[in-house]
């Protein structure tokens, strides 16, 4: 029997497609956050069954990729925020080291020195990195 919330998961180059993604359905949603939060995937979407509307997504994008929008939007990115974003260019996953430094503290680095990215884009890139910084 499905339950409330239905957790859908998959990877970028091999999802399935609609039922073929989904992995489990949950009572509570704080019990699906946790299934998705536990998932080694690209991306997650949680569904109320109820509403039939997504209420949580994550997409698990790889640092460089996360590097190059950021250099893309932020035009003339602060001084301080420059050799935290280059660092990011070369990290794939958060799980990663640049030298002697672990790719967490480089991304709370660079979060520390955006304060001054500010747009649409800048709001979702840094909600992505937090959530990234959080499942570590």
């Amino acid at each position: 029997m499905i339950k409330r919330y239905m957790v859908f998961a998959g990877d970028h180059y091999y999802s399935c497609g609609g039922w073929n993604d989904f992995k489990e359905s949950f009572d509570t949603l704080i019990e699906a956050k946790q299934c998705a939060q536990n998932l080694a995937t690209d991306w997650v979407h949680i569904i109320d069954a109820d509403s039939g509307k997504e209420v949580y997504q994550f997409m698990n994008r790889s640092l460089n990729e996360i590097a190059l929008e950021v250099w893309k939007d932020w035009k003339e990115p602060y001084f301080g925020a420059v050799p935290y974003l280059s660092a990011m260019e070369s990290l794939e996953s958060i799980n990663d080291n640049y030298y002697e430094d672990t790719a967490r503290s480089v991304v709370a680095y660079f979060l520390a020195n955006a304060d001054t990215w500010r747009g649409e884009t800048a709001r979702r890139v840094k909600k992505e990195l937090n959530e990234m910084l959080k499942l570590v």
